[in-house]
């Protein structure tokens, strides 16, 4: 897991009340800060998901 998320508990609450539109929290398995290096298929396929939310 991120160190940034262990060291921060409750940063994923935090933010979730803050965000007036919060829409996709993907924690990837195996990745931690460099997620998009880490785990470039997986951070591509979160990231269309998220887009393909905005559709309306």
């Amino acid at each position: 897991m991120d160190p940034v998320v262990t060291m921060f508990p409750n940063q994923l609450e935090t933010m979730r009340s803050l965000c007036r539109d919060y829409r996709l929290e993907r924690m990837i398995e195996g990745a931690g800060h460099w997620v998009q290096q880490e785990a470039p298929e997986e951070t591509v396929a979160a990231t269309l998901e998220f887009l393909r939310g905005l559709r309306g």
